[in-house]
């Protein structure tokens, strides 16, 4: 946490009422006697409303046995209102807060405020009214869907249906045509039905036919209306008065919408300048929306939020003087995890298109690429509904790393000594590292503040990344201050990504997800998928812009059209996961790559234990105390009967030591329990009713704490630091010609480039470059069949191998070659130093290198290849091993010479290589002080190595070998230097050269490539940065020029 700072403003989220410990019949009737209270009741549930009603009336419910199901109800609902701190309708509040010298968080004398819109469940059936009118629909613009793309030679893409009110999704595909095509083009900017029919009618085709067939786009969503939801930015009602306020809705049937919608967000606006409404007032809306569209469910037409004004409401900093060693002391709990589905994404992508950029519409395709998560494959109508499942084992398994033995033992211990508590001490923690990758840009220390013997305390929920929008994007709405919050958040994340987009995510799965999804606040890029986006086009990233690689273990995203690297981000809280598209499940894992953030969870043990002890360190809780009650324990609670459940329970408790006051859990649901309270103990029984294994968790409020006799959460907003950087080139400067005339893009067998993979184990791989690859290369060249050749070292599926790739001068040459090759790998292959051979298409590195700098760069990898087999003939045993990595430093330092690249140059290109790397394998104290170890301990040998003057002369011939590729280099290093200059790469020429640098240490290592890397570009910083302060070497003034 040093290299993280806190933001000045905290959300505080409370509930409507204080907090209710023994919730009566009595209570819960004066609870539901305030005006406030029955307008949530009405709001969350008008059937629950409406049965307590008529229970007041005597209409119904006037028996016992009758009530008890209400009083159940009602139990939950006043338990809602009064102890859970979650936003919901009009239960709980959030207020935007600062951090001050003292904490002041008056939430009785605070003022209260709501926000009412309509549910997005009755939006999306008020739409097709608007649009049913022939006038108004000729006066919409309508945009391709957003979800188009290409494949073959049809357009496939998402359209939505409903089946029992719920939203479905089905894949589409219509087959190509120049009509077809005219019509995505141009509706890609807006286009009025008028405007594509006009494109349609020519001699052959009349105005009906056209017209007939763009109706029959619109039915298929193949085109949409701009009347589609969107989820950001503006309010869907202001958005509809917005456009049609525009000229062209200037007629009488337009008028008569206006008019509705005008009427209807004025009736809705006048319940948010009073603090309560009668329901009454929600059923005249409700009348007045039944009177466009019948049997509307009241249920289903409102929204609400709520937020309080805390006036100089404040939170002290010493509360986060406590919470910030707590963060470093859960992070270090934390064990890396990889997400299962990007794993298996990256396994697959490798697989099939090893490291080259692929269009990310095509990879997630389930026909044409490998999908994504459980993506189904080709449709088959006669076996798709068989319910067949995958083979399933009742054994749990248990992963254990050092983090969780720790744990386990700790649990062990406070199982067999009976401890309701387990503290963890500096001693034990200061035993694992932090691990600085783990914090996200911006993440939610998202925390109750609890008082225990009068002790300030915090319960430490989450860390929740990977931005701190997630928890609070939803609410930008309520309150300026949040909003500003929201956009400060945003601003951060820009900052600390520079040379990279990030975009939000714009999809709406469901109808009423609409309302958790909804964010008024706005980031500079959107990626629109079955959402319309909040921003201008030129801001709008289309999905069939988006191309995907894999590189260094990294997913990555880009955008062809703008030249960046997209971080795409969804800023709120939705559980994306079940039943999610692929491409939206896709983008909204791939934001969690890096880090996602973290919380304390007790893992495959939660379970495995009746009882897990509060997990404390200092006054902070990680976990709270909880009490796991089995199907055996509950089938034996119900079998007593409901007369005496009280009883029973309270037995049961005692045995399992049970505290009095307990939240039963039901999944991110949390209802009180008091079990000296009857009317509570009869909720717990039926509760438990539905129930295979319920979960209780300690109760924390019992002390009134900073917020009062209120129970709270309480959100902190964290942030990198920003660093200072120097002015770069804007990454959108660069140009990478991907139309250049004559540059082929792949090649195929019997084509220019010949390409071989031969399958041998690593060490072999150095014989088959000495007694196969060298004399293949000598004969190819003596006898003229080839003008280039290179060769890589590289990991597939099926393991090590070399690949090697020649440039033939004419294919007419192309079964001289093979004959040659075949030639000399034959042997290799019979005495199973090669196990396997394969040819394959040479796809060339484009988005890397350019396809201005592609051909000279090959003429570089034919040089270090070449340079390389010398090397390779000229070592042998442990000492040749030593001299490898020593090789590799004097290669590199000499290649950057080619470059012109000045020792302040060499500093700061290895300062970025070595910070990557240390990225990638999450660098910590103890390696960091074994490779300065390692560079002591060969510091003198490195400088002498890479000094001519003061080189052994044994090693001479190294030079020489050296000095040859760069001479054989200079016309095509000039060249590529030209391009960097005018910006014609695609990206600054360091990143090019240390590719460059990257392909020297492949072909040198034999093993282990990454971790060797590591440590040579440490070695190299370190040496570069002593010679540029000791001022030993290069005698040039900071202000020269610097290849950048």
């Amino acid at each position: 946490m040093k290299n993280y700072s806190f933001t000045k403003t905290a959300i505080v989220r409370t509930p409507i009422e204080e907090k209710q410990m023994d919730l009566t019949w009595e209570k819960i009737q004066s609870i539901f006697s305030k005006k406030e209270n029955r307008e949530a009741l009405f709001i969350g549930s008008p059937n629950i409303y409406k049965a307590l009603v008529m229970w007041e009336t005597g209409e119904a419910f006037q028996t016992e046995e009758e009530l008890k199901n209400l009083k159940g109800s009602l139990y939950k609902y006043a338990s809602r209102l009064a102890n859970r701190s979650t936003p919901f309708g009009m239960f709980a509040t959030v207020a935007a807060v600062d951090l001050n010298s003292e904490t002041n968080l008056d939430i009785a004398a605070s003022t209260f405020g709501r926000f009412t819109k309509f549910d997005m469940y009755f939006l999306g059936s008020f739409l097709p009214v608007i649009v049913k009118n022939d006038a108004i629909r000729n006066a919409l613009k309508y945009y391709s869907n957003n979800s188009i793309y290409t494949v073959l030679d049809k357009y496939r893409y998402v359209e939505y249906y409903f089946k029992e009110n719920v939203r479905f999704h089905k894949i589409s595909e219509v087959e190509m045509s120049d009509y077809l095509e005219l019509i995505f083009e141009k509706a890609k900017n807006g286009v009025l039905l008028s405007e594509l029919a006009d494109l349609l009618v020519s001699d052959e085709i009349s105005l009906k036919d056209a017209q007939e067939f763009i109706d029959t786009l619109i039915q298929s969503q193949f085109i949409v209306t701009e009347l589609e939801f969107t989820i950001t930015g503006e309010d869907y009602f202001e958005k509809l008065l917005r456009i049609f306020s525009e000229p062209r809705f200037d007629f009488y049937e337009a008028e008569v919408i206006k008019e509705l919608i005008t009427n209807l967000k004025s009736k809705i606006n006048s319940l948010d300048t009073n603090n309560s409404n009668d329901p009454a007032l929600y059923t005249q809306i409700h009348e007045l929306v039944n009177e466009e569209l019948n049997n509307v469910d009241i249920s289903k037409l409102f929204q609400v939020d709520s937020y309080r004004k805390i006036y100089k409401g404040s939170v002290s900093f010493k509360t986060l003087k406590n919470l910030r060693p707590a963060l470093s002391v859960l992070n270090k709990l934390q064990s890396v995890s990889e997400n299962n589905n990007l794993k298996e994404f990256k396994r697959k992508f490798l697989e099939r298109y090893e490291e080259y950029e692929q269009p990310l519409v095509s990879v997630l395709d389930p026909d044409i690429g490998i999908g994504y998560a459980k993506t189904a494959g080709a449709k088959s109508a006669l076996v798709d509904e068989l319910l067949i499942g995958g083979v399933h084992s009742d054994a749990s398994q248990i992963s254990m790393d050092s983090k969780k033995t720790f744990l386990f033992k700790k649990l062990l211990q406070a199982t067999k000594n009976n401890l309701q508590s387990i503290e963890l001490t500096d001693e034990e923690i200061n035993k694992f590292e932090e691990n600085e990758s783990l914090y996200p840009d911006t993440f939610s220390a998202f925390v109750n503040i609890f008082h225990e013997n009068g002790v300030e305390k915090i319960n430490l929920k989450t860390a929740s990344g990977p931005s701190a929008n997630g928890l609070i994007g939803r609410f930008s709405h309520l309150d300026t201050k949040i909003l500003d919050l929201c956009n400060e958040v945003s601003s951060i994340e820009n900052q600390l990504n520079p040379d990279k987009i990030i975009a939000e995510i714009v999809h709406l799965p469901q109808a009423r997800t609409g309302n958790i999804l909804y964010r008024n606040f706005q980031r500079d890029y959107e990626i629109p998928y079955l959402g319309n986006a909040s921003v201008d086009r030129d801001h709008q990233i289309a999905i069939d812009d988006l191309y995907v690689s894999v590189k260094s273990g990294k997913i990555v995203l880009r955008s062809k059209r703008l030249n960046k690297e997209i971080i795409p981000r969804l800023s709120n809280a939705h559980n994306f996961v079940s039943n999610a598209l692929p491409i939206y499940h896709f983008l909204c894992d791939l934001q969690n790559q890096n880090s996602f953030g973290f919380g304390f969870s007790w893992g495959a043990l939660q379970n495995e234990f009746d009882f897990l002890p509060r997990l404390t360190y200092k006054d902070t809780i990680f976990s709270r105390a909880t009490w796991n009650i089995t199907k055996t324990e509950i089938d034996h609670i119900l079998a007593a009967g409901e007369s005496k459940n009280t009883e029973f329970i309270n037995n049961f408790r005692k045995n399992r030591n049970i505290p009095d006051l307990v939240y039963i859990s039901q999944g991110d649901n949390e209802v009180l329990i008091n079990f000296n309270n009857e009317l509570s103990c009869n909720v717990f029984y039926y509760m438990l009713k539905s129930e295979n294994f319920v979960q209780l968790k300690e109760f924390l409020f019992e002390e009134n704490t900073i917020t009062g006799n209120y129970c709270n959460e309480i959100i902190f907003t964290a942030h990198k630091n920003i660093e200072k950087k120097a002015e770069t080139i804007e990454a959108n400067q660069f140009v990478s010609n991907e139309n250049q005339q004559g540059v082929a893009t792949s090649f195929s067998i019997g084509e220019e480039w010949l390409y071989y993979k031969f399958y041998c184990g690593e060490r072999a791989g150095e014989e088959l470059l000495k007694r196969g690859i060298a004399p293949i290369v000598e004969e190819l060249k003596e006898k003229g069949i080839i003008d280039k050749w290179f060769f890589i070292r590289y990991y597939d599926a099926q393991g090590h191998h070399i690949r090697f790739r020649v440039l033939l001068k004419n294919s007419n040459l192309f079964t001289d070659c093979i004959r040659i090759i075949r030639q000399y790998i034959e042997p290799l292959e019979q005495t199973r130093i090669i196990w396997k051979t394969q040819t394959d298409n040479y796809l060339r590195e484009l988005q890397r290198y350019g396809y201005e700098a592609i051909e000279k760069t090959e003429t570089l990898f034919f040089n270090d290849s070449d340079c390389t087999l010398k090397f390779a003939d000229m070592i042998e045993g442990d000492t040749g091993e030593k001299i490898r990595w020593m090789f590799c430093l004097l290669s590199i330092d000499h290649f950057l010479n080619d470059f012109d690249v000045k020792l302040e140059g060499k500093v700061k290109l290895f300062n970025v290589a070595k910070t990557g790397f240390g990225k990638e394998f999450n660098r910590s104290g103890k390696l960091n002080k074994q490779i300065n170890e390692m560079f002591v301990k060969h510091e003198s040998e490195i400088e002498n190595f890479l000094d001519p003057n003061l080189m052994d002369e044994i090693y001479e011939p190294l030079l020489e070998i050296l000095h040859e590729r760069t001479e054989k280099n200079a016309d095509a290093v000039n060249q590529i230097k030209e391009l960097g200059k005018q910006h014609r790469l695609p990206t600054y020429l360091d990143n090019i050269m240390l590719s460059y640098v990257h392909m020297i240490c492949n072909r040198i290592f034999l093993t282990k490539h990454r971790i060797h890397e590591m440590v040579v570009y440490d070695f190299l910083y370190k040496h570069y940065s002593k010679q540029l302060h000791t001022g030993k070497r290069e005698k040039t003034t900071v202000t020269e020029e610097l290849i950048s």
